[in-house]
């Protein structure tokens, strides 16, 4: 994964719309069906700040639960600083399934 420094203002040339701070709980859905906690720090309609409460290498493609907007969508880490991820929206937001995780 890269890192923050080049990336993240590269990141913020392309980024046509303004991330609005949610502070929502949020869950990372791994493909075998684990789960990583975390937290949406800010958010837009391409993607989104997590918080870890650790450090949190993520796989190259996972699904971003976010129970209290029901949104669910596959999502690709674009930077990383420490407990931090910018992710990036891949695919199309569906319902958040009931009660799975």
């Amino acid at each position: 994964m890269p890192s923050k420094g080049a990336d993240v203002d590269r990141c913020e040339r392309w980024r046509t719309e303004r991330r609005i701070p949610t502070y929502q709980k949020a869950k990372v859905v791994l493909l075998d069906g684990s789960t990583i906690d975390c937290v949406v720090w800010d958010l837009n309609a391409n993607g989104a700040r997590l918080r870890f409460p650790e450090p949190t290498s993520l796989p190259e493609m996972f699904r971003l639960l976010i129970p209290a907007s029901d949104l669910f969508v596959a999502a690709e880490p674009r930077w990383a600083a420490g407990r931090e991820v910018g992710v990036e929206f891949t695919g199309a937001s569906q319902k958040a399934p009931p009660g799975r995780w």
